[in-house]
């Protein structure tokens, strides 16, 4: 299976995610970053696919981007390179940094992928608490100015989704931990941060629902509920969002 881009076009120069009046990180052509570029793509998952980790790594490496974020990349207890290359018995080739946060599911599982630069320097894998390889952190020096890469695959199902994006949950308290540094997140999110936003909504829909759930009687009230839910989640996206900016 061939991975390729999602489109052809040259990868755009990253732009810095300012973290409000405090951020001490310039833009990035003031601050020498020029050309840094991130990519982020959902993998469909790697176990038992040791051809497709080396399909990757030839395409991240051959791409113009700097850092690639990788979800459903889960490969066992093994990192990628190392399970892919155990099973094809030969060596992959990447001469950069690879970064792993394997999870307990099949499904789960990020990677990173981050070339190396003169402009990047002191580079670290953190510890995220509770996040079961659905968030792998890697801290470092960009052209001297201190940021935290995060790779998100966010859980699909709602009650999985609504704890992930809780404020006590494992990525508001991530954030949290960031302090001052600059911030690039890229991901799989599986949400939205408004209901038009979703592919192929249609807000009558949700009414309708509700008129059938009241008729078969007592409906009406576990609709309201699964709604209500609903709201407290998107309210703790944009909590977190807000953190970023």
């Amino acid at each position: 299976m061939s991975v390729t881009p999602m489109n052809q076009r040259q990868p755009q120069p990253w732009l810095q995610l300012a973290r409000g009046p405090t951020s001490s990180m310039a833009a990035p052509q003031r601050a020498g970053v020029v050309g840094f570029r991130a990519c982020t793509l959902n993998l469909g998952g790697l176990a038992s696919r040791p051809k497709k980790v080396a399909e990757v790594v030839a395409w991240v490496g051959a791409s113009g981007y700097d850092v690639v974020f990788l979800q459903e990349a889960s490969t066992g207890a093994a990192p990628p390179l190392e399970y892919a290359a155990s099973e094809m018995h030969a060596d992959l080739t990447w001469r950069g940094w690879s970064f792993y946060a394997p999870g307990s599911a099949k499904a789960r599982g990020c990677w990173m992928l981050l070339k190396r630069g003169g402009h990047v320097s002191q580079v670290q894998q953190r510890e995220v608490e509770g996040a079961d390889g659905r968030i792998l952190r890697v801290d470092l020096q960009l052209a001297g100015q201190l940021v935290t890469l995060l790779c998100v695959y966010a859980p699909a199902k709602s009650g999985a989704r609504q704890r992930f994006f809780d404020p006590a949950g494992p990525l508001a308290m991530c954030l949290a931990s960031v302090g001052n540094r600059s911030v690039l997140l890229g991901g799989d999110l599986n949400c939205c941060l408004e209901a038009a936003d979703y592919s192929g909504h249609l807000p009558e829909r949700g009414q309708q629902r509700a008129e059938v759930l009241a008729r078969r009687g007592g409906g009406a009230r576990r609709h309201l509920g699964a709604g209500e839910g609903a709201a407290r989640e998107l309210q703790a996206r944009r909590q977190l969002v807000a953190q970023l900016l």
